[in-house]
């Protein structure tokens, strides 16, 4: 802070509501973050699917945790191109 002035930092990306958002609007930052958030899911899934859960109780677990990540980021980016236009 000089003289009473917040001094703001310049950032490219700013991740709000689990959505990635750039300052050129791409969403490869956000796709990555997705793709790396669900390939530790799977890794996750198969450490339960090798100790004791069952295939149904998997399933319900992915379509929980995966698929309602994937529809969630879906959704925040036509949102999102909803407001820019």
């Amino acid at each position: 802070m000089i003289h009473g002035i917040i001094d703001i930092a310049q950032v490219t990306s700013l991740k709000i509501l689990g959505t990635t958002f750039t300052d050129t609007l791409s969403v490869s930052v956000h796709v990555d973050d997705v793709i790396n958030s669900s390939a530790r899911s799977m890794y996750a899934f198969r450490v339960l699917r090798s100790h004791w859960m069952s295939a149904s109780a998997l399933q319900q677990v992915f379509g929980s945790v995966v698929i309602l990540e994937l529809t969630y980021a879906a959704l925040a980016g036509l949102v999102g191109l909803h407001h820019i236009h």
